[in-house]
């Protein structure tokens, strides 16, 4: 998996925005929420979940637990690389559960965690 991430223009972004796309879809589909969030002053990591996008593994499978495992690999890269300590996860479809798993099994360093149709 590799993290990618955006920059905001701003010296001190509010915070540092995961993303984490639904079933079928791949980070290139959210180009237009990364620019309005990095518009808005936030920085924002993402990546393509297994078997999605650009990303390695068997196309239309799902393992609902590597895939929630893999996004606490992506928050701890996320933080890891973030200006500050402000962590916001957005997860849709597939992305909204798996977003809410991880914020349930470690709401630490998480200043807010945004679901759209999980």
């Amino acid at each position: 998996m590799r993290v990618s991430f955006e920059q905001t223009d701003e010296e001190t972004p509010l915070g540092t925005v995961l993303l984490a796309h639904g079933y079928a879809e791949h980070c290139g589909r959210y180009t237009h929420l990364r620019s309005a969030l990095t518009r808005a002053g936030y920085d924002v990591a993402y990546y393509d979940h297994a078997g999605h996008g650009t990303s390695e593994g068997p196309r239309a499978r799902v393992d609902v637990g590597a895939l929630i495992r893999d996004f606490g690999d992506a928050r701890r890269a996320a933080l890891a690389h973030a200006r500050t300590p402000e962590l916001f996860l957005f997860g849709h479809s597939m992305g909204g559960i798996i977003a809410a798993a991880s914020t349930i099994l470690d709401p630490t360093r998480l200043r807010g965690t945004v679901l759209s149709a999980p």
